[in-house]
């Protein structure tokens, strides 16, 4: 995400990156890397200075994890003392589910001229009732990172393709009991159980050998039917997206997964627990959300039930996710040249501005 945001700068002038993540490889100890990281924090410090002397007058950066935010306090301090506005990018949901004292002073760092990029109206609505934010916030979804050319070209998949051959359950992820195993596993035996011609695709690495012995468990028990791919990235990515008929999340600790808008951009539906930013992402026409306290596998399992009992219903669907998918990749888009823009300004950012096009405000009319 921060590469795609960087060479968008790059394309609009100049702009100095200084990396704040090279901090070893994994041979290093636990506390080598925080005494690298926190050198780094030193000298970005010190980089601020010299950019700030050539002119430069707003810094951009994300929040780290754990003890590493310590370092983004460090250098946001050393910023604004040097006058710099500072705009902080936020890519996790868990700081927004309970108060956390590194984000509150992070906040007063930033002070009124700051601002919060964060994903959605979800992560705005918590955020501001847990920390009665000093800085300013705008809204910058993830829906950006999916590049155009993945997107579907409008044609959706063939609804007899849902009737020739077995409806394919996907589930693509760090392949966890946190994040959804056991439901999906668990919506594919109901399915099974109930003789509908099913099969479940795993892609992924799973987390713990508890998570590993879990799907050698079903391997064996399903055989041909269930299929383990492992990992995927890139083309094979792409071509596992394209070879499932539904995407399964049930996921407790979201924020707004690139994988549910990578799978909406190949046109099929997405059926996920409603955490984070999910319910604004997936809206009524990107596929199901389900309330998180509902039972997943019972709803999962209705909806793919009355998918393949009625293919020109999920054909319609599919249709629906694609011009869906493509409005807010488009509008995602815009708003990504908007922030840009704003922080190239010679005055810096105006966050009303900004948020007044925010994508997640006019996702009611995406499709």
């Amino acid at each position: 995400m921060t590469k795609r945001i960087v060479d968008e700068f790059r394309t609009r002038g100049a702009v100095d990156v200084f990396g704040m993540s090279k901090t070893g490889d994994s041979s290093h100890s636990n506390a080598a890397r925080k005494l690298l990281k926190g050198v780094r924090a030193v000298l970005a410090s010190l980089w601020l200075v010299g950019k700030r002397i050539s002119g430069k007058r707003v810094l951009y950066t994300t929040v780290d994890h754990g003890f590493g935010r310590f370092y983004n306090i460090l250098v946001v301090a050393a910023a604004r003392l040097l006058g710099y506005q500072c705009v902080i990018h936020h890519h996790t949901f868990g700081f927004c589910r309970e108060r956390d004292r590194f984000i509150v002073l992070l906040d007063r760092m930033l002070g009124k001229s700051g601002v919060h990029v964060l994903l959605g109206e979800e992560m705005v609505e918590s955020f501001q009732r847990l920390y009665d934010p000093v800085a300013q916030h705008v809204i910058l979804p993830n829906m950006f990172m999916v590049p155009p050319n993945t997107c579907s070209s409008g044609q959706a998949v063939d609804c007899r393709s849902a009737v020739a051959k077995p409806f394919v359950i996907g589930h693509l992820s760090n392949l966890s009991v946190a994040k959804g195993l056991s439901e999906v596993i668990g919506t594919f035996a109901e399915l099974r159980g109930r003789g509908v011609d099913v099969i479940l695709r795993l892609a992924g690495p799973p987390v713990t050998k508890r998570d590993a012995d879990i799907i050698d468990d079903a391997r064996e028990r399903y055989g041909k039917a269930f299929e383990y791919i492992g990992p995927v990235y890139g083309d094979r990515k792409a071509e596992f997206l394209e070879s499932i008929d539904v995407k399964l999340l049930p996921s407790r600790s979201e924020a707004q997964p690139i994988v549910l808008i990578e799978a909406m951009a190949s046109g099929k539906p997405v059926i996920a627990f409603a955490r984070g930013c999910i319910p604004s992402l997936v809206g009524t026409d990107g596929g199901v959300v389900v309330d998180i306290d509902e039972d997943f596998v019972a709803r999962a399992s209705a909806v793919i039930q009355g998918w393949i009992d009625s293919p020109s219903e999920y054909f319609e669907t599919c249709q629906t996710v694609t011009k869906y998918s493509q409005s807010l990749h488009k509008m995602a888009n815009s708003s990504l040249q908007l922030f840009i823009e704003q922080m190239m300004s010679p005055h810096g950012m105006n966050a009303e501005e900004t948020s007044n096009q925010d994508v997640t405000r006019h996702l009611d009319h995406a499709a």
